[in-house]
């Protein structure tokens, strides 16, 4: 091995054994105990009739809640994975990327990290399906490329198995999968006029895995309680717009940023046409306005209810919608390689899939958002690469972005 790939296997074995020594820290808590004891074994017992159909989640937590060794090795790698899977999906191999995966873990909301990364049963249901989803997302990367895939056949087992077991463990993101699989086949006939096993296996794995996931009895007619429809569907509204987008106040200033430099650039590079550099900066600039308004919403304090209204929140929901649909937009409308386009949006279409079904459903907590913000963290890691390869040429630049990431990660750990 080189030089440089020892240290980034340093680097990442180091980060590692950080994430094992978080987990060694935290403490069995709430359903842990109910898993770990008598009710666990009654639901094993009756293979979860009419509890849910997270069957390899609840499984999982089964598992975790035999040892805190098992407990804190388990939930190290399950986190872990994540991580590295964003990294080895952004590719080429540069430490940057890992540590800039790393930098936007440790600025997650506490709403979504205390309910996920901190708890063996959030975790167990909530972190091993994105993970798989990720991992499918590596295999299939090339369909962004120039030249037509090709893939071992080894892959179409796998591909399978992979589409089967990430649907048992929660529901939206069952969901997700279903439609990312049926994207990549379109996408990819549509690019190479052709279908590929190992997309199609992975489309029935998932299709077997929803099936079986929702024949569980548990599964009925979503209901309201005792509000009215349009005051369940405010709460609703109010609930997702906070979790998804508004909680999330430094990524978004971070993809700001990063967007306003991409628009900046091109506009330098390329001759637009002044409809299409007004649309692009319009964007831009209702993203930075967006941001500032949640980040004074998240951390100024206002009297309670002020932001709750009914009138209000459906503003809240309509300009959540316009930021979420401005970040599709930019990257389509600005990058010239339209393959490279599409891999960054990506994200944001499936973080949309993963949103609504959350409109219909409850209970929705904080662990509900770990899903969609990955997919927040897998477009920031694409717009940086984008930076990083097209308008960072300095020498002295690329070290300052890089002294800046590591600073955050160090914060953050330390704060952690």
């Amino acid at each position: 091995m080189t030089k440089k790939k020892w240290i980034n296997l340093i680097v990442i074995l180091f980060a590692f054994f950080g994430f094992v020594y978080i987990m060694s820290t935290i403490p069995f808590c709430s359903d842990d105990w109910a898993w770990g004891a008598s009710v666990g074994a009654q639901r094993l017992a009756s293979h979860f009739r009419g509890y849910n159909g997270r069957y390899l989640g609840n499984l999982l937590i089964l598992l975790l809640t035999k040892s805190n060794f098992i407990k804190t090795i388990g939930m190290a790698v399950v986190s872990f994975s994540v991580i590295y899977l964003i990294y080895k999906y952004i590719g080429d191999g540069k430490l940057f990327y890992f540590l800039f995966v790393l930098f936007l873990l440790v600025i997650m909301p506490t709403n979504i990290l205390r309910q996920t990364m901190a708890w063996a049963s959030g975790l167990a249901n909530y972190i091993p399906p994105i993970a798989l989803t990720l991992l499918y997302l590596v295999i299939v990367k090339n369909i962004f490329d120039k030249d037509m895939p090709k893939y071992k056949k080894w892959l179409i087992p796998v591909s399978f198995v992979i589409g089967l077991c990430g649907n048992l463990f929660m529901e939206h993101v069952t969901i997700m999968n279903v439609v990312v699989s049926i994207g990549v086949i379109v996408y990819s006939y549509i690019k190479f006029k052709t279908f590929f096993r190992v997309h199609v296996f992975n489309f029935l794995g998932n299709i077997c895995g929803a099936a079986i996931m929702f024949s569980n009895s548990a599964y009925g007619i979503i209901s309201s309680g005792n509000d009215s429809f349009f005051s369940w569907l405010i709460k609703s509204i109010d609930r997702v717009c906070t979790r998804s987008v508004e909680s999330n106040a430094l990524i978004n200033i971070l993809i700001s940023i990063m967007l306003f430099t991409i628009v900046l650039n091109i506009s330098k590079q390329f001759k637009l046409n002044k409809g299409k550099k007004r649309f692009l900066f319009s964007c831009v600039i209702f993203d930075f306005a967006y941001t500032v308004f949640v980040y004074i919403k998240e951390y100024v304090r206002f009297p309670i209810g002020t932001f709750t209204s009914p009138a209000v929140t459906v503003i809240r929901c309509i300009l959540a919608t316009i930021f979420i649909i401005s970040l599709i937009v930019v990257p389509l409308a600005a990058y010239e390689d339209k393959d490279r386009a599409f891999k960054a949006v990506m994200p944001i279409l499936a973080e949309s899939v993963l949103i609504v079904p959350l409109l219909v459903v409850s209970p929705v907590t904080g662990r509900c958002f770990y899903p969609p913000y990955v997919m927040f963290m897998l477009y920031s890691c694409e717009l940086m690469k984008f930076i990083m390869q097209n308008y960072v040429n300095s020498d002295k630049v690329k070290k300052t972005v890089y002294a800046l990431v590591i600073i955050g990660v160090a914060i953050g750990s330390v704060f952690y």
